[in-house]
């Protein structure tokens, strides 16, 4: 009995370790809307993989992940060096991101919905953002999540540009959520 409890304290302490070097895995080719041909993307060196494809209603979608270092210089990590609370982490990423469509991109933004995510029993949040381009009538939707696991950030954006019907919510966080499925947290030996 003693050998077992030795055995689970060392498979523990390896597991724990083994999630502490982990990386992003998306196995996208599996994700699917029906009737729809989908481009898939995978770019590793800089830790990406996307999915991009035009629906019925000719809205053009365009899901992403990314795997990105606390300390990388980025204007989403920015102010950021010194959080170490996932929540303050995830906060101050959404408020860059949503600056970023209002003063880089020309948005008028509105923040819908949030939501939780998850990925390989890591948890996170996600929202979901109205946008009306400068001087135009036609509502874009985006989403963006994040999970923080020590200074490893797994974060994901989505960007629908509408034609003439815009998908609900609803759609648009059950596409994510498929999208966010095909992706785990694994063990990085490398």
């Amino acid at each position: 009995m003693e050998n077992l409890k030795y055995i689970a304290l060392v498979l523990l302490i390896f597991c724990e370790s083994a999630l502490a070097n982990s990386k992003l895995e998306c196995k996208v080719d599996q994700f699917h809307v029906p009737n729809v041909e989908i481009t898939v993307a995978n770019a590793p060196d800089i830790k990406k993989t996307s999915a991009s494809f035009m629906d019925d209603d000719n809205n053009y979608w365009h899901l992403a992940a990314y795997e990105l270092h606390k300390k990388e210089n980025l204007y989403l990590l920015k102010g950021m060096n010194n959080l170490t609370d996932s929540k303050a982490i995830i906060t101050t990423a959404l408020s860059n991101y949503i600056n970023r469509l209002e003063d880089k991109m020309f948005y008028t933004t509105h923040l819908r919905e949030s939501f939780p995510v998850s990925i390989s029993t890591l948890s996170g949040s996600g929202y979901i953002i109205d946008a009306t381009f400068a001087n135009s009538t036609v509502n874009e939707k985006f989403a963006f999540w994040m999970i923080v696991k020590d200074d490893k950030i797994f974060f994901g954006d989505l960007h629908i540009t509408t034609d003439m019907v815009e998908p609900s919510i609803q759609v648009a966080q059950e596409r994510l959520t498929d999208f966010i499925k095909t992706c785990e947290i694994v063990a990085d030996y490398t």
